[in-house]
Formats: C-alpha cells, structure tokens, sequence
C-alpha cells in the first residue's frame, strides 16, 4: 500500500468512528456554537497548539482542558504521524473531531514553533503518554 492510499485508508477510518462518535454534540446548541475549537498539528513526535509544542499527550489534553475546547480540529502532518493521530483521536473522542492529513510539505504543515520543550527524556517512544494498549484496543473495537 502506498503512501497516498494509507493516508487515505487512515482518514477513511478515522471519519467513520469520528462520525460515529462526534455527532451527539454537532447539533443545535452542541459544540459548533457553544465552545471553542481548537486546532492541533499533529507530527510523528509532537504535537503543536498556537504556536506551543507538545511532546506529551497527556500535557495536550490539560491545555485542551485549560481552553474548554469543545470540537479539535487534527491537521496530521508528513510521515510516521500514524502512532500519533490514532492516539488524538483515541484521547479526545469525546469531543467533536475533525481531521485532515497534509503532507510534510504543505503550507499547513509549516510549524511555527522551532522545537519542543520535552517533558521527558529516555528511550520510550515519543511522543508520550500513549498508552498504546488502549488505543490498539480502540481501534480494534472501533472499526469492523
């Protein structure tokens, strides 16, 4: 499978369980009118929010919290970002989820922040606080 049809394989799944799962706070008065929605680049290591960067899943979601964001929109970028948006998606499926894949090249892509403020160092993967268990799990329950 190439690169193009994994892209697009990956968004295909990724919709189907966001449609499945986002659609109790779409309607009148749910999250396209109440709150706040807030855009999250996701990369293979990091993920970044107006211009902060994230190696850390878990200090994703208390920013996110901190906002009281009520739909995220996730702008997958370039290679290797699987581990990465699968694991957003898992997190945050509470919410309203929109997700778009660019590559590594498009202006969407372009971060602005130049490096990351890491959270942790050693030799697990980052980014961190995946629990990779639990989103396989999900994933496996969430598509036929």
């Amino acid at each position: 499978m190439d690169r193009n049809s994994a892209n697009r394989w990956l968004v295909q799944a990724v919709g189907s369980v966001t449609l499945a799962i986002g659609l109790g706070g779409a309607g009148p008065g749910g999250a396209q009118s109440t709150g706040a929605h807030v855009t999250v680049m996701v990369f293979a290591a990091d993920y970044v929010v107006a211009a902060r960067a994230f190696d850390n899943l878990n200090a994703l979601e208390s920013e996110l919290q901190a906002t009281s964001a009520r739909a995220v929109n996730l702008h997958a970028c370039g290679p290797g970002v699987t581990r990465s948006l699968m694991a957003a998606v898992h997190r945050f499926r509470h919410v309203p989820l929109q997700i778009r894949v660019f590559d590594a090249e498009e202006p969407e892509c372009r971060s602005p922040v130049r490096s990351t403020a890491q959270v942790h160092i050693g030799d697990a993967k980052r980014p961190f606080g995946i629990d990779d268990e639990a989103v396989a799990v999900f994933w496996r329950d969430a598509m036929p």
